[in-house]
Parts: C-alpha cells; structure tokens; sequence
C-alpha cells in the first residue's frame, strides 16, 4: 500500500523564542514537543487505517473471487469476523483524532496569546468550525469509549453509545459488496410516548466505515494544520520584537538556539 503520509509544514517551522532579560530566563512558543507531537498524531491515524485495509483485504479478495454458490457464505464470514478489528480500528482513530485535533487547539491558542501580546491582528487563519460530522466523532470518543456509560449525558444517548454492535453494511451503487463499508451506530434509540409520538432520540453516531471516517477527519484536520502554520509564519514575520523586558525572537530549527 503507498505511503498517505501527511505532509505539515509545522515539522519544518520552529517556535517563537522569548528571552526575558530581567528575569534572565528563556521560554519557547508554542510548547515545542507539539511540533514532533502533532507528526506523530499524523502518522498514528495513516496507521490505523492502513491496518484496516490490511484486516479487510483477504475477506474482500475472497468475496469477489467467489462464485454465485460460495459468495455468501464468504460475504456472512467476513461481515462477522471483521466486526471486532473493525472497532478496534474504529476506537484507535477516534481516540488518535481527539488527542491530535487537542494539539492542533494548544498550538493555536498559545499563537493566539502570543499574537494579542504582540499587537498583531489575526483575522486570515482562525480555527476551522467543528461539523456535525467531527461532533459526532467527539461523541463516540466522549460516550462509547472514554466515558462509557456516562452519567452525565442523557440516559438515552448513553444507552446508544454503548451499543458497539449490532453493525450494517450495504452493496455500493454497482452492488458490489464492500466490507470497507461496514458501519457503526446505524440504529438510533428513540423513546416514545404511550400515543407513540417520538419524545426523544438519541444522538447520531453513524460512522459508514474507516474511508468514510479517515476523509471527514482529515479534511478538518488539514485546514487546521494549514491555518497553525501560517499563523506561525504570521509571527516569525513579524520578529524580531522587543517588548519591555522581553526580546521576541524566531528560532531556527537547524540552529544552535
């Protein structure tokens, strides 16, 4: 499988260096680990997918080599046995997406303290607004995984979020039968009243498969990185600046600083 690396221009960019003369004392802006922290979130989310398609490629292979008389038994077998590395892989993204989309927030937010202390005015590279989709995905980390069986959510979305299984799947347009698809929290709890008039549903949690998953996340995560980098770049523009006691300054990444 080809590498689907990411390629971030934060790896080649350094911190902004804030050298206090009164206090004799020198601090780096943003946290540095983050510029090796968010690389590796990167790569750790290529992984889990790439296992994925490692997981389904000998069911696929088998499903469409099959003929008309063993085809369903291979569809039934591989639907049921992916099930588990399925949410395995699931969980680890999710997990894997927080953790980075919370790096990618430090990053900015520590730029943005810097910035207003600064004078300089940000208005070009903001923080890119969370959709529905990426809310959904915080959910299944916030309510399936890291605090399953929450008390403090809803009862009904809590109930939904622990039902891991049972999953979906469904023929593409072709109808073709594409394991790749296989699908979490398909089925919504609604409560009803003694009319049977919906009084509530539970939260939508469907994620239609890893693909599906790895192109809304990255999407998002993409315009974050682009918006942090030039941000920084923002900045470094604008240096050297002194400030009272404090002398402003861009680290060089192959430098000695």
């Amino acid at each position: 499988m080809t590498s689907r690396q990411f390629a971030s221009e934060l790896k080649e960019l350094g911190p902004i260096c804030r050298d206090n003369s009164r206090q004799n004392s020198h601090e780096r802006i943003p946290t540095p680990m983050l510029f090796s922290n968010i690389p590796m979130l990167w790569m750790f989310l290529e992984m889990v997918v790439q296992d994925w398609h490692r997981y389904v490629e000998p069911y696929q292979v088998a499903v469409d080599n099959a003929d008309i008389f063993s085809k369903s038994f291979h569809v039934a077998s591989g639907f049921l046995e992916l099930q588990p590395y399925y949410l395995k892989c699931l969980f680890s993204y999710v997990l894997f997406f927080v953790a980075l989309d919370g790096a990618y927030q430090t990053f900015y937010d520590e730029l943005a303290t810097l910035a207003k202390k600064l004078g300089l005015n940000n208005s070009d590279f903001v923080k890119p607004q969370r959709s529905p989709y990426i809310q959904k995905v915080r959910n299944i980390r916030n309510l399936s995984i890291a605090h399953i069986g929450s008390k403090k959510a809803k009862p009904i979305d809590t109930a939904a979020a622990m039902m891991w299984q049972p999953m979906s799947m469904s023929p593409n347009a072709e109808g073709r039968i594409d394991f790749s698809t296989l699908t979490f929290g398909d089925a919504n709890l609604i409560s009803r009243n003694k009319s049977g008039e919906t009084v509530e549903q539970s939260l939508d949690l469907k994620v239609g498969g890893i693909p599906e998953l790895d192109l809304h996340c990255r999407e998002y995560l993409s315009e974050y990185d682009y918006n942090c980098t030039n941000f920084l770049k923002l900045i470094h523009s604008n240096l050297p600046i002194q400030i009272g006691d404090e002398y402003y300054f861009e680290f060089k990444v192959n430098s000695k600083n």
